[in-house]
């Protein structure tokens, strides 16, 4: 079951399980979420179980004034929910659910540029899972947050997005929340 968060409710993500499930470089900071909430371009949905009192997952995404390429900014999975494929229905809701939007855009850690075997495998099978739930390579990688490397993957809703169209989406979103010459696009 998916339900749409109100701010109260992605505020308390952002205080609770955002700092556990996400690199503290990676997380935007409040204001900003909050500012792009009034501004209606970010959106976040909870998922939960069938009685619809426990939240199993969470997702954010960023839609950009210009364009129709939204980006899915924050995924997680509850760590105790992980692993019994909460992870691919969710990506299944969510394309059932934003019908809206052309595509879904994400950013993943660049596998090149892992600092050891162990957070390579780790962003190998990332990888892996998003291309088994029907995300495609973008042929697009960006510099962000400080100077972490992404690769840009599409899930297509109403159609693929990759290479130059991609890269402008990518444009769109990060013009939302980034100064000229905080981010590369490549």
């Amino acid at each position: 079951m998916i339900k749409q968060l109100e701010w109260q409710q992605i505020e308390e993500l952002f205080h609770t399980n955002m700092q556990e499930d996400f690199p503290a470089e990676e997380i935007k900071p409040l204001s900003l979420l909050s500012h792009l909430y009034e501004q209606q371009t970010c959106r976040a949905y909870g998922f939960y179980d069938e009685s619809g009192t426990k939240r199993l997952a969470y997702a954010i995404f960023e839609k950009p004034n210009v364009g129709n390429g939204w980006l899915l900014d924050y995924l997680a999975v509850d760590k105790n929910a992980r692993g019994g494929g909460i992870g691919s229905r969710v990506l299944k809701e969510i394309r059932e659910t934003l019908k809206e939007a052309e595509a879904i855009l994400l950013e993943i850690e660049r596998l090149d540029e892992a600092e050891n075997d162990a957070q390579k495998t780790e962003r190998v099978r990332r990888k892996h899972f998003y291309l088994k739930n029907g995300l495609v390579e973008t042929g697009v990688y960006t510099v962000a947050d400080g100077n972490i490397g992404y690769e840009i993957l599409c899930l297509p809703i109403q159609k693929e997005v990759v290479g130059a169209r991609a890269a402008k989406a990518m444009q769109n979103i990060y013009e939302m929340f980034f100064k000229k010459g905080e981010y590369q696009i490549l």
